[in-house]
């Protein structure tokens, strides 16, 4: 299926997997069956090494925010796990850069520099973002969607049914499964309140 709002056309299978970064992962064992899908999402620069029986190995696509999509440093975040040219360093895999200033081709970082911010063998995909930014549901439209609530809203509007790791549905503020502390300014609680009407819905299924 053709993933809308995505340039150029991204086509998964509907066999997807889509793995977020809450620490619950931690307290599963899911990377076999992660692994097993057609196609694996994962963000940012979450790490697969030394996590492999809890997150899996497998990567098809991963979306990159502005700080990532652009190798540059994430001032005030904890770095372990997240060297900066993460991205240049993930083979064959799609790329979607899902973040402001996409579309402005001088940016010195983002997209008008997409042939250097990912490996050779990668191919760079650019996200809708004002559509993301605007047309979300009314609980979080008009503010900075994070990389995992935005795309898991592409792929639904898409008519994907997802399986879906790794959303920390209950949890406060924004912890990743490999370093200690973070920080955000994204709205986590809304998009996790969205999240979970969609888990109630049966839009995607859901794996604690």
């Amino acid at each position: 299926m053709i993933i809308q709002h995505v340039t150029p056309k991204l086509e998964v299978g509907e066999n997807i997997a889509v793995v977020a970064s809450s620490p619950r992962l931690l307290k599963t064992e899911h990377g076999n069956l992660i692994d097993s899908f057609d196609d694996v999402v994962r963000f940012n620069r979450a790490p697969t090494e030394g996590h492999e029986k809890h997150v899996g190995t497998k990567t098809t696509i991963r979306v990159a925010n502005n700080h990532v999509f652009g190798n540059i440093p994430h001032e005030g975040w904890e770095t372990s796990g997240q060297p900066t040219n993460f991205l240049r360093e993930q083979e064959n895999i799609s790329v979607v850069y899902l973040g402001p200033g996409a579309f402005d081709e001088d940016e010195p970082y983002y997209w008008g520099r997409r042939d250097e911010n990912i490996h050779k063998t990668s191919k760079a995909f650019l996200s809708d973002y004002p559509i993301l930014w605007n047309a979300l549901t009314p609980a979080t439209r008009g503010v900075r969607p994070s990389a995992g609530f935005g795309f898991l809203w592409l792929l639904l509007s898409s008519g994907l049914k997802p399986h879906v790791f790794g959303y920390g549905v209950e949890e406060v503020g924004c912890v990743h499964y490999w370093e200690s502390n973070s920080i955000s300014s994204h709205p986590f609680t809304e998009e996790r309140e969205v999240i979970s009407k969609w888990i109630d819905e049966g839009l995607m299924v859901f794996h604690k």
